[in-house]
């Protein structure tokens, strides 16, 4: 019928989700980030076509757009030098269940240290807007509810952030409700403080 040959190999391998991570790694520019969004959707393709289970696909999506998130904070970090406090970056919603779409927007909120120099929250409104942007930037849409950590909102201090949750579940009215719905669904992705209830 026909030959495979090792080019043949390659090009099925090159929209594996296993090399995906690698292709992150070797991007060295903004528009080499914007493509790994396209590599991630052939990959989704792929498993698609292999038979894959819709919720294993969404794992997978889901741990692809953390990774590239991850670097997008490692660059912005370099960029605007050591972090003043620890801090934590969270997804919510979706992203935080491993529910992730191809290129829904992305819910996400910046909680750092309560012992923190007075020039942190500069520094953490510059690093969510540079992070926010380069997501755009990426394909991923901001979030029309302002559900990002460029909101002042949701990037907060560790105890502003427990008394905003405290006041949700002693005040359970309409809007607690919605943001009880989104924001219990957590994940941290990257940095150093510990936010687990």
């Amino acid at each position: 019928v026909g030959m495979v040959t090792h080019t043949d190999i390659l090009r099925r391998q090159s929209s594996s989700p296993l090399l995906l991570p690698r292709q992150l790694e070797r991007a060295r520019s903004l528009d080499e980030l914007r493509r790994y969004g396209d590599q991630v959707a052939e990959a989704v393709g792929g498993l698609l076509n292999s038979g894959a289970r819709v919720s294993d696909i969404g794992r997978v999506v889901a741990v692809a757009h953390d990774a590239l998130l991850q670097r997008l904070l490692r660059d912005a970090e370099a960029e605007l030098g050591t972090p003043p406090a620890p801090y934590a970056w969270l997804v919510v919603g979706s992203q935080g269940r491993y529910e992730q779409t191809l290129r829904t927007d992305r819910g996400n909120a910046l909680i750092y240290a309560d012992e923190h120099p007075a020039d942190a929250p500069d520094y953490f409104r510059a690093l969510a807007e540079i992070v926010v942007e380069r997501l755009v930037a990426c394909g991923f849409p901001r979030c029309p509810g302002e559900i990002m950590a460029t909101n002042p909102q949701w990037r907060q201090p560790l105890s502003r952030w427990q008394a905003t949750f405290a006041h949700w579940i002693d005040v359970p009215d309409e809007e607690a409700l919605l943001r009880c719905a989104i924001f219990f669904d957590y994940r941290q992705v990257h940095g150093t403080l510990a936010v687990e209830t």
